[in-house]
């Protein structure tokens, strides 16, 4: 380097970065811890500002509505009081003109009541009366009409029992029927057997003699076949005679069991007929009886029944007179309770007095708490409007607070 000449940036010696950085570093630490402890006491402090406040609020409010209801509660005891003190001076002042007003009305129901009692009284000596006349027409209605109950229902037993013996003689014709039918079926059966059995031995036969005669034109034929042949022929001669006389012999056997069995069918078919009629006629004999008793029922009935209503009329007069009777003791009672409660006023306007009192002191003590109310109203509403930042920034940091919980936990998870 030449003298005089000026030293540049270039040419500025090199420091140790090591040692030259590390007081910065530190000092650099040390205020941001300062920052952040000057933060976490500002936050603390606002935290637990923004609490204490939102608590204060909260006691004012709970204070202010006890006083509330005190206030409540004292005005509906003074509501209470004043109306049975108004209670009191009314009858106090009209006292006289209430105890004879209050005589007259009970003079006035007692009159009625014993009017009613005396109604009562015969109208359930004549409920009686017609009650025990009403039993002993139905006992005479029942009387009248049970032989006709007994005709009607020995009536209706004939008729059971006839239409069972016709039903059964129906079975016995259809027995009857069908035996009658298998007897004809069996006749021709047997017939066409035996008609069968006459071909068939003259086929035979036929057979044979054609045998015969070829044996008898054949010269190299002997005489024992010849013979033989014979004998044979004679055989089948006889079983055909046989067969035409069991034809004879069968039809006539089966020709009688069909009769046999037409002459039973026509009986049981007379036997029903005759079930049939005696049906109808019980048929109609229980009909008449029927017709004939329903007819005297109703009548009786309608006899019964009017004698019931005109009961029931008078049961219906007698419950309405003991309903009025029960509304005058009722009435009686009112009356009674309400002189008993004028002469007991009447007896002790000492207790007139101290409820007036009462209520003036009552109505002083509402005055106190309602002072109190509107005092702790005015300090509740100064102690929200003083309060407002506060509070807010209180919700504020705890919604920050939750945010960063949720985020931390969220982080958590995910790792």
């Amino acid at each position: 380097m030449y003298v005089g000449q000026k030293r540049g940036p270039y040419m500025q010696p090199k420091l140790n970065n090591s040692n030259s950085t590390q007081p910065t570093h530190t000092n650099t630490f040390k205020r941001m811890m300062e920052a952040v402890m000057i933060v976490g006491k500002r936050f603390v402090a606002l935290f637990v500002s923004g609490a204490q406040a939102t608590v204060s609020v909260v006691q004012a409010t709970r204070k202010q509505q006890e006083i509330q209801s005190k206030v409540n509660e004292i005005k509906t005891q003074i509501a209470n009081d004043q109306t049975c003190f108004e209670h009191r001076r009314t009858i106090e002042d009209n006292y006289d003109n209430l105890v004879a007003d209050y005589l007259n009305k009970q003079e006035r129901e007692k009159t009625a009541a014993s009017l009613l009692a005396t109604e009562i009284e015969q109208i359930s000596a004549k409920v009686k009366l017609q009650e025990t006349s009403l039993n002993t027409l139905i006992a005479k209605h029942e009387e009248e009409l049970r032989p006709y109950k007994e005709l009607m229902d020995s009536s209706k037993g004939r008729n059971d029992d006839s239409a069972r013996a016709l039903a059964d003689a129906k079975r016995d014709v259809k027995a009857a029927d069908q035996a009658l039918a298998a007897a004809v079926k069996r006749r021709d059966q047997q017939i066409s057997n035996a008609h069968h059995n006459v071909d068939s031995a003259r086929e035979r036969l036929t057979r044979v003699e054609a045998g015969l005669s070829r044996l008898q034109q054949d010269p190299n034929s002997t005489a024992a076949a010849i013979s033989k042949m014979q004998g044979e022929v004679i055989t089948e001669r006889a079983h055909l005679d046989v067969a035409i006389k069991d034809v004879d012999r069968i039809s006539n056997e089966e020709q009688q069991s069909v009769n046999a069995a037409q002459d039973r069918y026509n009986l049981q078919k007379q036997a029903c007929e005759r079930a049939n009629t005696h049906s109808m006629n019980a048929q109609a004999e229980a009909r008449g009886h029927r017709e004939e008793y329903e007819a005297l029922y109703k009548d009786k009935k309608s006899e019964e029944t009017q004698l019931k209503d005109a009961l029931d009329a008078v049961k219906k007069d007698l419950q309405q007179k003991q309903q009025s009777h029960k509304e005058t003791h009722d009435r009686l009672a009112d009356i009674q309770a309400a002189l008993d409660e004028a002469h007991s006023i009447h007896a002790t306007p000492e207790m007139t007095r101290t409820l007036y009192t009462k209520i003036q002191q009552e109505t002083k003590l509402l005055n106190e708490y309602q002072q109190t109310h509107e005092r702790l109203s005015q300090h509740a509403r100064d102690l929200r409007k003083r309060t407002r930042l506060q509070r807010v920034v209180f919700v504020a940091l705890v919604l920050v607070i939750v945010v960063l919980v949720g985020i931390t936990l969220y982080a958590l998870v995910q790792r």
